[in-house]
Protein backbone atom coordinates (compact mmCIF):
# COMPACT_ATOMS: atom_id res chain seq x y z
CA UNK A 1 0.00 0.00 0.00
CA UNK A 2 1.25 3.69 -0.77
CA UNK A 3 2.02 5.60 2.05
CA UNK A 4 3.05 9.58 1.65
CA UNK A 5 4.75 11.13 4.28
CA UNK A 6 3.15 14.70 5.47
CA UNK A 7 4.13 17.54 2.79
CA UNK A 8 4.09 21.37 2.58
CA UNK A 9 1.01 20.99 0.07
CA UNK A 10 -1.01 19.01 2.86
CA UNK A 11 -1.06 21.40 5.67
CA UNK A 12 -3.66 23.89 4.85
CA UNK A 13 -5.78 21.06 4.73
CA UNK A 14 -4.89 19.76 7.98
CA UNK A 15 -4.98 22.91 9.55
CA UNK A 16 -8.82 23.17 8.86
CA UNK A 17 -9.31 19.72 10.15
CA UNK A 18 -7.55 20.91 13.25
CA UNK A 19 -10.26 24.07 13.17
CA UNK A 20 -13.06 21.52 13.37
CA UNK A 21 -11.91 18.11 14.85
CA UNK A 22 -15.09 16.76 16.25
CA UNK A 23 -17.99 15.23 15.10
CA UNK A 24 -21.19 14.97 17.30
CA UNK A 25 -21.25 11.72 18.64
CA UNK A 26 -23.98 9.36 16.98
CA UNK A 27 -24.64 7.36 14.13
CA UNK A 28 -26.93 8.24 10.97
CA UNK A 29 -27.99 5.16 9.55
CA UNK A 30 -28.86 5.61 5.48
CA UNK A 31 -32.09 3.09 4.72
CA UNK A 32 -30.58 0.64 1.78
CA UNK A 33 -33.48 -0.58 -1.53
CA UNK A 34 -33.05 -4.28 -0.79
CA UNK A 35 -31.72 -6.80 -3.62
CA UNK A 36 -35.06 -8.57 -3.96
CA UNK A 37 -37.15 -5.55 -5.06
CA UNK A 38 -37.78 -5.92 -8.89
CA UNK A 39 -35.66 -3.06 -9.94
CA UNK A 40 -32.81 -4.62 -8.37
CA UNK A 41 -33.47 -8.25 -9.67
CA UNK A 42 -33.59 -7.44 -12.82
CA UNK A 43 -29.93 -4.95 -12.53
CA UNK A 44 -27.94 -8.28 -11.54
CA UNK A 45 -29.51 -10.45 -13.96
CA UNK A 46 -29.00 -7.82 -16.76
CA UNK A 47 -25.53 -7.25 -15.99
CA UNK A 48 -24.45 -10.61 -14.17
CA UNK A 49 -23.53 -8.72 -11.31
CA UNK A 50 -23.20 -11.77 -9.05
CA UNK A 51 -21.02 -13.27 -11.29
CA UNK A 52 -18.43 -10.43 -10.99
CA UNK A 53 -18.99 -10.19 -6.76
CA UNK A 54 -16.72 -13.00 -6.45
CA UNK A 55 -14.15 -13.49 -3.75
CA UNK A 56 -12.37 -15.02 -0.39
CA UNK A 57 -14.06 -12.64 1.85
CA UNK A 58 -16.56 -9.37 1.50
CA UNK A 59 -13.75 -6.77 0.79
CA UNK A 60 -12.47 -8.88 -1.83
CA UNK A 61 -16.13 -9.49 -3.40
CA UNK A 62 -16.62 -5.36 -2.82
CA UNK A 63 -13.21 -4.56 -4.40
CA UNK A 64 -13.93 -6.61 -7.84
CA UNK A 65 -17.07 -4.77 -8.38
CA UNK A 66 -15.49 -1.07 -7.83
CA UNK A 67 -12.45 -3.03 -10.50
CA UNK A 68 -15.71 -3.82 -12.61
CA UNK A 69 -16.92 -0.89 -12.75
CA UNK A 70 -13.59 1.24 -13.11
CA UNK A 71 -12.65 -0.16 -16.20
CA UNK A 72 -15.57 -0.23 -17.57
CA UNK A 73 -16.15 3.57 -16.93
CA UNK A 74 -12.15 4.66 -17.38
CA UNK A 75 -12.09 6.85 -20.48
CA UNK A 76 -10.07 9.22 -21.66
CA UNK A 77 -12.07 11.04 -24.21
CA UNK A 78 -14.48 14.41 -23.77
CA UNK A 79 -16.85 13.93 -21.11
CA UNK A 80 -20.51 12.81 -22.24
CA UNK A 81 -23.97 12.94 -19.96
CA UNK A 82 -25.67 9.76 -19.53
CA UNK A 83 -29.27 9.89 -19.95
CA UNK A 84 -29.92 9.55 -16.21
CA UNK A 85 -27.62 8.58 -12.99
CA UNK A 86 -28.57 5.26 -13.11
CA UNK A 87 -26.46 2.05 -14.16
CA UNK A 88 -27.86 0.97 -17.00
CA UNK A 89 -27.67 4.87 -18.55
CA UNK A 90 -24.47 5.29 -17.38
CA UNK A 91 -22.97 1.77 -18.92
CA UNK A 92 -24.95 2.67 -22.10
CA UNK A 93 -22.66 5.69 -22.65
CA UNK A 94 -19.43 3.56 -21.50
CA UNK A 95 -16.03 4.24 -23.41
CA UNK A 96 -18.10 6.67 -25.78
CA UNK A 97 -16.75 9.59 -23.11
CA UNK A 98 -15.62 10.34 -19.78
CA UNK A 99 -17.66 10.73 -17.36
CA UNK A 100 -17.70 12.40 -13.64
CA UNK A 101 -16.97 10.29 -10.25
CA UNK A 102 -20.86 10.74 -9.34
CA UNK A 103 -21.21 8.42 -11.90
CA UNK A 104 -18.54 5.91 -11.21
CA UNK A 105 -19.94 5.94 -7.36
CA UNK A 106 -23.96 5.46 -8.51
CA UNK A 107 -22.75 2.92 -10.59
CA UNK A 108 -20.99 0.96 -7.97
CA UNK A 109 -23.65 1.95 -5.43
CA UNK A 110 -26.45 0.18 -7.50
CA UNK A 111 -24.11 -2.90 -8.58
CA UNK A 112 -23.21 -3.31 -4.45
CA UNK A 113 -27.94 -2.67 -3.52
CA UNK A 114 -27.73 -5.52 -6.61
CA UNK A 115 -25.88 -7.97 -4.96
CA UNK A 116 -26.95 -7.49 -1.10
CA UNK A 117 -24.73 -5.35 0.01
CA UNK A 118 -26.05 -2.23 1.92
CA UNK A 119 -24.00 0.64 0.18
CA UNK A 120 -24.30 4.39 -0.31
CA UNK A 121 -23.03 7.45 -2.49
CA UNK A 122 -21.11 10.15 -0.57
CA UNK A 123 -19.82 13.06 -1.43
CA UNK A 124 -16.66 14.22 0.20
CA UNK A 125 -16.33 18.38 0.47
CA UNK A 126 -13.48 21.05 1.14
CA UNK A 127 -13.68 23.51 3.53
CA UNK A 128 -14.62 26.08 1.16
CA UNK A 129 -16.40 25.98 -1.70
CA UNK A 130 -13.94 25.70 -5.03
CA UNK A 131 -16.31 24.51 -7.33
CA UNK A 132 -14.75 20.81 -6.49
CA UNK A 133 -15.88 17.43 -4.71
CA UNK A 134 -15.45 14.42 -4.76
CA UNK A 135 -18.21 11.28 -4.70
CA UNK A 136 -17.37 7.57 -3.45
CA UNK A 137 -19.14 4.78 -1.97
CA UNK A 138 -19.48 4.05 1.43
CA UNK A 139 -20.47 -0.15 2.09
CA UNK A 140 -21.23 -2.11 4.75
CA UNK A 141 -18.82 -4.96 4.93
CA UNK A 142 -20.93 -8.03 6.75
CA UNK A 143 -17.64 -10.07 7.88
CA UNK A 144 -15.78 -7.32 9.80
CA UNK A 145 -19.07 -5.38 10.64
CA UNK A 146 -17.59 -2.67 9.43
CA UNK A 147 -18.27 0.66 7.11
CA UNK A 148 -15.40 1.44 4.46
CA UNK A 149 -15.21 3.78 1.82
CA UNK A 150 -14.41 2.74 -2.01
CA UNK A 151 -13.29 5.04 -4.56
CA UNK A 152 -14.02 3.80 -7.89
CA UNK A 153 -13.28 6.26 -10.50
CA UNK A 154 -9.52 5.61 -8.69
CA UNK A 155 -10.02 2.12 -8.27
CA UNK A 156 -8.90 2.21 -4.67
CA UNK A 157 -9.83 2.03 -0.86
CA UNK A 158 -7.91 3.23 2.57
CA UNK A 159 -6.74 0.77 4.79
CA UNK A 160 -4.97 0.84 8.01
CA UNK A 161 -2.74 -2.65 6.61
CA UNK A 162 -6.01 -4.90 7.69
CA UNK A 163 -9.20 -3.10 7.21
CA UNK A 164 -10.47 -1.23 5.01
CA UNK A 165 -11.29 2.58 6.86
CA UNK A 166 -14.42 4.48 6.35
CA UNK A 167 -14.64 8.16 5.89
CA UNK A 168 -13.68 9.33 9.58
CA UNK A 169 -10.81 6.78 10.51
CA UNK A 170 -9.72 8.79 6.59
CA UNK A 171 -10.38 12.22 8.07
CA UNK A 172 -8.79 11.73 11.81
CA UNK A 173 -5.60 10.16 10.35
CA UNK A 174 -5.41 13.33 8.26
CA UNK A 175 -6.32 15.50 11.57
CA UNK A 176 -3.23 14.10 13.31
CA UNK A 177 -1.17 15.04 10.30
CA UNK A 178 -0.60 11.45 8.96
CA UNK A 179 -0.96 10.24 5.14
CA UNK A 180 -3.74 7.20 5.85
CA UNK A 181 -2.47 4.59 3.17
CA UNK A 182 -4.86 3.49 0.16
CA UNK A 183 -4.18 1.00 -2.45
CA UNK A 184 -2.07 2.24 -5.43
CA UNK A 185 -3.70 4.02 -8.34
CA UNK A 186 -2.88 2.26 -11.61
CA UNK A 187 -4.31 4.69 -14.17
CA UNK A 188 -1.80 5.82 -17.01
CA UNK A 189 -1.49 9.57 -16.21
CA UNK A 190 -1.76 10.98 -19.43
CA UNK A 191 -3.07 14.57 -18.39
CA UNK A 192 -1.41 17.25 -16.42
CA UNK A 193 -2.40 16.89 -12.49
CA UNK A 194 -2.92 20.20 -10.23
CA UNK A 195 -4.23 21.03 -6.99
CA UNK A 196 -4.20 24.45 -5.04
CA UNK A 197 -1.85 25.61 -8.27
CA UNK A 198 0.57 22.75 -7.99
CA UNK A 199 1.59 20.05 -10.38
CA UNK A 200 1.94 16.70 -9.50
CA UNK A 201 4.06 14.04 -11.02
CA UNK A 202 1.85 10.68 -10.62
CA UNK A 203 -1.70 9.73 -9.35
CA UNK A 204 -0.31 8.44 -5.88
CA UNK A 205 1.16 11.83 -4.43
CA UNK A 206 -2.04 13.78 -5.96
CA UNK A 207 -4.72 11.56 -4.58
CA UNK A 208 -3.27 11.73 -0.82
CA UNK A 209 -3.50 15.30 -1.21
CA UNK A 210 -6.82 15.54 -3.08
CA UNK A 211 -8.90 13.75 -0.27
CA UNK A 212 -7.22 15.32 2.64
CA UNK A 213 -8.95 18.63 0.95
CA UNK A 214 -11.97 16.13 0.45
CA UNK A 215 -12.67 14.76 4.07
CA UNK A 216 -13.91 18.47 5.27
CA UNK A 217 -17.54 17.79 5.82
CA UNK A 218 -19.98 14.60 3.99
CA UNK A 219 -23.31 14.64 2.47
CA UNK A 220 -25.31 11.10 1.72
CA UNK A 221 -29.30 11.27 0.63
CA UNK A 222 -31.19 10.19 3.16
CA UNK A 223 -31.90 6.51 1.34
CA UNK A 224 -30.07 4.50 -1.06
CA UNK A 225 -31.69 3.22 -4.01
CA UNK A 226 -31.30 2.63 -7.75
CA UNK A 227 -32.05 5.51 -9.89
CA UNK A 228 -35.09 4.02 -12.00
CA UNK A 229 -37.10 3.21 -7.99
CA UNK A 230 -38.18 7.06 -9.28
CA UNK A 231 -38.05 8.47 -5.46
CA UNK A 232 -36.43 11.73 -4.67
CA UNK A 233 -33.94 11.33 -1.63
CA UNK A 234 -33.22 13.99 0.30
CA UNK A 235 -29.52 14.89 0.75
CA UNK A 236 -27.96 14.99 4.43
CA UNK A 237 -25.00 17.01 5.41
CA UNK A 238 -22.87 15.97 8.05
CA UNK A 239 -20.95 19.07 9.52
CA UNK A 240 -18.02 18.84 12.14
CA UNK A 241 -19.10 20.51 15.48
CA UNK A 242 -18.72 24.15 15.56
CA UNK A 243 -18.70 24.69 11.53
CA UNK A 244 -22.33 25.99 10.59
CA UNK A 245 -21.80 27.75 7.22
CA UNK A 246 -23.68 27.59 3.67
CA UNK A 247 -22.22 27.49 0.65
CA UNK A 248 -22.98 26.66 -2.93
CA UNK A 249 -22.51 23.16 -2.14
CA UNK A 250 -25.15 23.15 0.51
CA UNK A 251 -27.43 25.92 -1.50
CA UNK A 252 -27.06 23.67 -4.56
CA UNK A 253 -29.57 21.41 -2.79
CA UNK A 254 -32.87 22.21 -2.33
CA UNK A 255 -34.32 19.48 -0.09
CA UNK A 256 -31.56 19.40 2.85
CA UNK A 257 -31.08 18.54 6.21
CA UNK A 258 -28.13 18.28 8.58
CA UNK A 259 -27.41 15.79 10.92
CA UNK A 260 -25.64 15.15 14.31
CA UNK A 261 -23.75 12.34 13.86
CA UNK A 262 -19.96 11.14 14.08
CA UNK A 263 -20.33 7.52 11.40
CA UNK A 264 -22.16 7.29 8.60
CA UNK A 265 -24.14 3.22 8.48
CA UNK A 266 -25.78 1.87 5.35
CA UNK A 267 -28.48 -0.31 6.38
CA UNK A 268 -31.14 -2.25 5.43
Amino acid sequence: MYILEPNQKMIPYINHLRDYPRYPSGEFAVICQRADDQPLLKLADQFGLLGIYVGANDLERIVALMEHVHRALLCTKEIVAPESMSFESIMAVKQKGSVYCSCYAACLSEALLAVGVPAVRVSCLPFEFDGDRHVGVLAYIKDSDRTAFFDPTFNTYFTDGSSALDLFDIRETYWFGRQPAFRPITIDKQWPLFLGGKEYTDYDSWYGDYMAKNCFRFFVPETSQCAVAGVAARSCFLNPVGYNRENQYDTGISERTYVQASSIKPVQ
